[in-house]
């Protein structure tokens, strides 16, 4: 019974939220009193369970709008419960619904923490599983505090089984600092007693490496220029004019982000996940595509969401082409497909890169086939893996078809058609068929192997300039996707900028370039023009009138968008709580 309850409850999706926020809202004696139910092993097992209910959802479409406000991605659809759409446009304000529902969804979690580990001492559980329990516990209200202050900076430290029913309350933001402290905390004490590995049944589960790893995170965003001395975030205090973010510069956190990442590294459990060839050869293509579609058996995936059958094809339907049954609903920008490399390693723009923007190619490419728009020949593998173009053959052959009159054009989806004439591909199963309501489970990333790799990079050359051990491990990522190594003798600057450059095509699509984004102060990629091909236009394939760059959005992004708004309801409510700068 434990693992069939574990499991749905790990792999809920928000539609979980809903019924959880009822269950948090009222006191424990009108569900089950606390002392039934940490009298029972299922009940209290049970009561852990739900806290895992507000983990991060896959649906970044509706649920959350991370991809979607990245330079990466656009969601197809202007609707009212899909936010990226109003919040790109600067259509957002601290009374806007997904604002308040992160805070207050994560207030609750605290609060069912607090008490659970108040109270699983009480249970008739073993020893060991108290303290796996507990670790778990710990992981996840340090997780979470991470999600919020990542989202709205310094927030208040709720450790205790704290109420806020009252009208109003005085609960001052604790520091940037303080919160730092208290997540690391957390992290620490979890990893010394989460496992090293769970049984498939528990993947979803946090180990000693997932600890690990989100502390080599929190650690890196702690470094970065948005928070380590920002100077324009001198003037946010408390009403006791106590500064909420450190006023300097503190070379030393790079140091710290370094050694966390390093200790995921050293411990020898994970591995690049490669599939070889014939002749013993990794194969880059089929090493990066079944790096999301292969199940459990996964050596790079550090956590993920384990996303059962209905839940990877809901996943899939949202990003597959019309003519298979999907919704063309997570297109991939023109910037996005520009900032992939040729397959001999150089940008686009470089002298000697091959590059071509016009015209159809006249044979076919180990990746496209003949009569493939050149835009989209010689490019690296991870660009195959990632984006589907017009022209890009699917797995039985037949090919994608943006242009207006196509397939899976403007005309025949209407709502449903990419307004950028592109579709995420990354994360789709060959053997999902969407008309057949048929997929296979799989894990969705939080954190992976790739990216401490580029964590340690970043924190090395930031510290220390590009050393070569630093430059080692970007160059194993840039092996696994058949590219050439790095160039020798590159500068601080330069490094940084091949660093930031492969976490966009590497981490691309996976709730980690808005982030990043910010973390780097880079404004300037979040707002302007957004530019794809021209679907409104095209009558063929070789309609050369599609392959044309145009505008499909201009996004706005002002300096108060780099830390989202208090919801307005606490700052009303809570006497003593100041709203970000700008808000």
């Amino acid at each position: 019974m434990k693992k069939i309850v574990v499991r749905f409850l790990i792999l809920v999706t928000v539609s979980l939220f809903t019924s959880c926020e009822k269950y948090l809202d009222k006191a424990p004696d009108e569900l089950l009193s606390l002392e039934v139910t940490f009298a029972n092993r299922q009940y209290t097992e049970n009561f852990l369970y739900r806290i895992y209910a507000y983990l991060p959802s896959y649906n970044f479409w509706t649920d959350l709008p991370y991809n979607g406000l990245a330079d990466d991605t656009d969601i197809t659809w202007n609707r009212s419960n899909y936010p990226s759409y109003d919040m790109n446009l600067g259509n957002w304000n601290p009374t806007t619904g997904l604002v308040t529902n992160l805070w207050k969804n994560y207030y609750q979690s605290f609060r069912q923490i607090a008490i659970f580990l108040d109270n699983v001492d009480k249970a008739p559980i073993s020893t060991q599983n108290k303290t796996l329990y507990k670790a778990e516990a710990k992981f996840l209200r340090a997780y979470y505090y991470m999600n919020l202050v990542q989202l709205y900076g310094p927030v208040p430290l709720i450790l205790d089984q704290v109420s806020f029913e009252a009208s109003t309350f005085n609960i001052p933001r604790n520091t940037f600092d303080e919160c730092l402290t208290q997540i690391l905390k957390d992290l620490d004490e979890a990893a010394t007693d989460l496992p090293l590995k769970h049984e498939n049944i528990w993947a979803g589960k946090p180990t000693k490496g997932t600890a690990l790893a989100m502390k080599a995170r929190i650690l890196l965003w702690a470094a970065s220029p948005l928070v380590n001395g920002n100077p324009d975030l001198a003037g946010l205090v408390n009403r006791d004019g106590k500064a909420l973010f450190p006023t300097a510069y503190n070379k030393e956190r790079w140091q710290l982000a370094k050694a966390a990442s390093k200790a995921v590294i050293d411990l020898g459990i994970y591995n690049l996940y490669t599939v070889l060839d014939d002749k013993g050869a990794v194969n880059p293509l089929a090493s990066y595509k079944g790096l999301f579609i292969s199940q459990y058996a996964n050596e790079e995936m550090i956590w993920g969401r384990n996303l059962d059958g209905g839940n990877s094809l809901v996943l899939d339907r949202h990003c597959m082409l019309r003519s298979k049954g999907g919704w063309n609903g997570v297109a991939v920008t023109q910037k996005s497909v520009d900032e992939y490399e040729m397959a001999n390693g150089k940008a686009i723009t470089e002298a000697g890169s091959g590059y071509v923007e016009t015209g159809f190619s006249q044979q076919a490419t180990t990746y496209a086939p003949k009569g493939t728009w050149n835009m989209y020949v010689g490019r690296e593998p991870r660009f195959y893996v990632t984006v589907n173009y017009s022209g890009a053959p699917w797995w039985d052959n037949t090919k994608a078809e943006f242009f207006y009159k196509g397939k899976d054009g403007k005309e025949v989806g209407r709502d449903d058609h990419s307004r950028t004439g592109y579709l995420l591909r990354k994360f789709i199963d060959p053997a999902s068929d969407p008309i057949a309501n048929r997929n296979r489970a799989k894990l969705f990333p939080y954190i992976r192997l790739a990216d401490i790799y580029l964590m340690y990079a970043e924190a090395s050359n930031e510290l220390e300039g590009p050393t070569a051990d630093a430059i080692g491990y970007v160059n194993k990522i840039r092996s696994r996707a058949g590219l050439p190594a790095l160039a020798s003798g590159l500068s601080q600057t330069e490094f940084r900028k091949k660093i930031q450059h492969e976490r966009a095509i590497e981490l691309a699509n996976e709730q980690l370039r808005y982030f990043d984004l910010r973390r780097w102060k880079q404004a300037s990629e979040l707002k302007g023009s957004f530019e794809g091909m021209s679907v409104d236009l095209g009558s063929s394939a070789t309609d050369e009138s599609f392959f044309k760059r145009t505008t499909f959005e201009t996004r706005v992004f002002e300096n108060k968008h780099y830390w989202w708004p208090i919801p307005q309801s606490e700052v009303d409510k809570n006497q003593a709580m100041v709203q970000n700068p700008g808000w």
